[in-house]
């Protein structure tokens, strides 16, 4: 018999009406080959691999066993020792008992345990990432100067050849640039843990002072506005989109402050002869 144990793993067994209270190699012969079938289990349906022993902590199994001339560990047979061969007869857990496991509330426990366990993995890799962000030397960033932090502005481009007139006519003191590589990240579905190790990522908030788990609060990050210069195509629409999904994510209170800028740039402006300009911002609007 199986039950969920909410104490970690705990066992009643016998060996030929013998109380075997520490267990033994009858009752590793039977809880291993229920842990097999579980373990495939999770890793087909839920692409985890869980430890023999994480799935034994959340198992009561009761045992009644008959052995050929069974061994014990001390004269008071607490722990049975035969060796598996030396049983004198085969046992199988049956599939139909496998999937009564596989319905019951074990599997939700363990659910449950594995749902924790990922919060705790990605607390853990945010803190981390938090306590290291002010030591790192944020590549391709291109700092302001000025204390007042809060007038500054970060402008985000892609690549570093987007950047290049920015460099040359900016403002020292109160603007910024960070350059992308490439594609941002999508982080709709993804985990800390793998947040943390792309280093784009990490770059971004260590330009502006972002922590993961930490709300903004105004005027104590390293810029008081973020401005995106993509292109007006449809790659540049979406790095817009995919940096919009990463702030709102972690930090909707960016776009409550407003402090979240998309730069418009038209793509052809044109002039009549009374030299009045229209700027045009798309190809179908041209």
């Amino acid at each position: 018999g199986i039950a969920l144990s909410e104490n970690g793993f705990q066992q009643v067994s016998f060996v030929n009406s013998t109380d075997t209270y520490d267990g033994g190699t009858h009752l590793d012969y039977v809880l291993n080959q229920i842990i097999s079938s579980l373990r495939e289990f999770f890793i087909k349906k839920h692409k985890v691999d869980i430890k023999p022993s994480e799935l034994k902590n959340h198992m009561f199994v009761f045992l009644n066993s008959t052995v050929i001339n069974p061994s014990f560990s001390s004269q008071t047979k607490e722990k049975l020792i035969t060796e598996i061969k030396e049983f004198g007869a085969t046992f199988e857990v049956s599939p139909k008992l496998i999937q009564s496991i596989l319905k019951s509330e074990i599997v939700a426990s363990i659910l449950d345990w594995i749902e924790q366990k990922k919060n705790a993995d990605e607390n853990k890799a945010a803190r981390e990432l938090n306590k290291n962000l002010s030591k790192i030397k944020v590549d391709k960033l291109i700092d302001a100067k000025v204390k007042d932090r809060w007038k500054c502005s970060l402008a985000i481009f892609e690549g570093d050849s987007a950047s290049s007139a920015f460099r040359i006519y900016r403002d020292t003191n109160t603007q910024g640039a960070f350059s992308l590589r490439g594609k941002f990240i999508n982080v709709a579905e993804i985990t800390n843990q793998k947040l943390v190790s792309n280093n784009e990522v990490i770059n971004l908030m260590g330009a502006m002072g972002l922590k993961l788990g930490q709300k903004v609060v105004p005027g104590t990050l390293r810029y008081g506005r973020i401005l995106f210069y993509c292109d007006q195509d449809y790659d540049g629409y979406s790095i817009v989109g995919l940096l919009i999904n990463f702030l709102y994510k972690f930090w909707p209170e960016l776009f409550e402050y407003e402090m979240v800028y998309k730069v418009e740039t038209p793509i052809v402006v044109c002039q009549n002869k009374s030299k009045k300009k229209i700027s045009f911002y798309t190809q179908q609007e041209y």
